[in-house]
């Protein structure tokens, strides 16, 4: 078993023709045909999982997970993708406390061509965190778990859903009861990853009560110590991205232009 989640668990494969390791992703489609409102989130988990398939079959990057079948088998719904094995971000980051600013922006700058494919496409991935994004050696990031991604209807178009995961939400997207949220809540995310790579921590800690999280997005701080050699360029970007007022945080253009990306191309 290479991973467990609420509605589906993802075990080794092996293809019997090239003996490649393949990640098979396994849902019980009974839960998955339960109305919204019923078995927890599982219609809600149907809606994400026919989104998922439908992003990653359309999708060509490579810096993003790709999907090698779709096999309905009983009850079972399999999703199988290319296996990474060099692990999460996430790990990566917890071995090593913070990383150094030239790996961190090697890393980050893979992150950016991900999302501004994606956004060129008007899709929105609303979920990105160290936890999805997965090491190779060969090519050292992907994006994964498309599970939360949105198709949008274009460029301008907002969503209403809250979701993703409460550290790395942006503000828009616990206040958009009125107004909605745009794709830009990725570079909010991405800030935070930025920030915890160069750190080793989160910008606004890991709290999951939204009222304590609220109070801590109105500021953060560079004064931690793994901060001390950090350029201020990279200190710059990252202050942009975490920049509460959506209509003031750049977009993906924007960021890949700000110097510190700049300097990678």
């Amino acid at each position: 078993i290479l991973g467990r989640g609420t509605f589906a668990v993802v075990r080794l494969g092996v293809d019997l023709m090239t003996c490649e390791r393949l990640a098979c992703k396994i849902m019980d489609e009974a839960h998955l045909r339960l109305p919204k409102g019923m078995g927890n989130t599982a219609g809600d988990m149907a809606s994400g999982t026919d989104q998922e398939i439908n992003i990653l079959r359309t999708v060509n990057h490579p810096n993003i997970i790709r999907i090698r079948a779709i096999i309905h088998q009983k009850d079972l719904l399999i999703i199988i993708m290319t296996k990474i094995d060099g692990g999460e971000l996430f790990d990566y980051i917890v071995q090593r406390g913070s990383l150094p600013e030239h790996e961190a922006k090697f890393f980050f700058y893979q992150l950016l061509r991900a999302i501004e494919y994606l956004h060129t496409r008007n899709i929105s991935h609303r979920d990105l965190k160290p936890e999805n994004l997965l090491l190779e050696k060969r090519t050292p990031l992907f994006v994964g778990d498309f599970g939360m991604a949105k198709i949008l209807n274009g460029s301008l178009a907002r969503m209403q859903t809250t979701c993703g995961t409460v550290s790395y939400l942006a503000p828009e997207v616990l206040d958009n009861a009125v107004a909605g949220y745009s794709k830009n809540v990725d570079l909010w995310a991405a800030g935070c990853i930025l920030y915890t790579m160069l750190g080793g921590c989160l910008p606004f800690g890991n709290d999951d009560r939204e009222s304590i999280l609220r109070k801590r997005m109105a500021s953060f701080t560079f004064e931690y110590r793994t901060f001390k050699d950090v350029s201020s360029e990279a200190k710059d970007l990252i202050t942009a991205l975490l920049q509460p007022d959506p209509d003031k945080r750049p977009n993906i253009e924007q960021t890949m232009c700000h110097p510190w990306i700049a300097s990678q191309h």
